[in-house]
């Protein structure tokens, strides 16, 4: 009887020194987890990360640029642009006919597809969207 005794002592104890032994592991990760999430959350807030520092970079240019350089407002922009160019953008597709002839090609079968489908609001769109593009091209001339 006393060895039965003795055995379940000696198994009780380590059963008991195993699960100490399992918490103390357990514990010790979870605190090296939350002191590694510490340090990671302390190095990169944003205010010290590159983002934060280009978004500061970024606005004291253009604040800069805004309030800080003045302009006479009397002075002529350097950028002056040609009637050779002009008309070098004018004719860049072709003449005014073939320009607008391209674009009711464009939307010629697109149109017919809607007339066909019966859809009114789909052919109003495709009509509409064509004159706007033709007005367009009219202004640029």
């Amino acid at each position: 009887m006393d060895i039965k005794w003795k055995n379940s002592v000696i198994s009780a104890i380590g059963i008991i020194l195993f699960l100490f032994g399992l918490g103390a592991t357990i514990s010790s990760i979870g605190s090296m987890h939350n002191l590694v999430k510490a340090n990671y959350l302390q190095k990169s807030t944003y205010v010290k990360s590159e983002d934060f520092q280009k978004e500061i970079d970024r606005f004291t240019n253009d604040l800069y640029l805004l309030e800080l350089t003045s302009k006479n407002k009397n002075t002529v922009n350097a950028n002056t642009i040609t009637e050779e160019e002009i008309e070098s953008y004018r004719y860049a597709e072709g003449n005014l006919t073939e320009q607008i002839q391209n674009v009711h090609d464009k939307y010629e079968e697109k149109i017919e597809d809607a007339k066909q489908a019966k859809s009114k609001k789909v052919e109003d769109a495709y009509v509409k969207q064509r004159d706007l593009e033709v007005k367009n091209i009219q202004k640029k001339f």
